[in-house]
């Protein structure tokens, strides 16, 4: 039913065309705070600091994953705003949302940031945040059990990590009956990382000078 906050569905991806607060040399972004647009995915929905916002996924900056879609388009998953949009996987053990930054883009975590719908009883609570480097091999960056961040007043959050190494894909994934319905279905939207960027190895480099 409906509960506190509540909103009707979104069926549409964010359209603002923001301009980008940062200059296109950035190579750092570190966390400030939720919705403030200084985050790697929406310097690139800016393409990387020289246009006003578009989604990511329209310019060809990121490719969206997901386990199966319920609900939404992928899309949502990394539009820059929660306002009223909803995606969700369908019910499945280890749903996951993944999320590739393409171009030869990469990324050093220290915080990543996701939004989920307010109004009903699917909040995540037992999880995984794993990164990889090719796609193909993921490590685990951090797990989360019983997690109670997410809630009617909360909703959307930050978490930091830890990670040495860069990696291009990105991934959540819900254990099984992992959210607070005691199902398998996996909400997110506006999906943002934040840390040390590198295109093409140039930051590499850089650091070695």
């Amino acid at each position: 039913g409906k509960g506190r906050g509540y909103r009707p569905y979104g069926n549409r991806h964010q359209q603002a065309a923001l301009e980008c607060p940062v200059a296109p040399s950035t190579t750092s972004f570190p966390f400030t705070a939720l919705d403030a647009h200084n985050g790697i995915l929406f310097f690139l929905g800016c393409r990387q600091g020289t246009a006003k916002w578009r989604n990511p996924v329209l310019n060809r900056s990121v490719d969206v994953k997901v386990s199966g879609v319920a609900r939404g388009t992928k899309m949502m998953v990394v539009d820059h705003t929660y306002t009223d949009q909803v995606f969700y996987t369908d019910n499945r053990e280890h749903s996951y949302v993944q999320v590739a930054l393409l171009d030869g883009v990469s990324a050093r975590p220290t915080h990543y940031s996701f939004a989920q719908r307010d109004y009903h009883d699917y909040f995540p609570r037992s999880w995984a945040f794993a990164a990889s480097k090719d796609g193909v091999q993921f490590e685990t960056l951090a797990t989360y059990a019983n997690d109670e961040t997410f809630s009617a007043e909360q909703q959307s959050a930050a978490f930091a990590v830890a990670a040495e190494e860069y990696y291009s894909h990105f991934r959540i994934t819900l254990d099984p009956s992992g959210n607070s319905h005691g199902s398998s279905a996996l909400v997110v939207s506006c999906f943002e990382l934040y840390g040390d960027l590198r295109v093409d190895g140039k930051e590499e480099e850089k650091e070695k000078e």
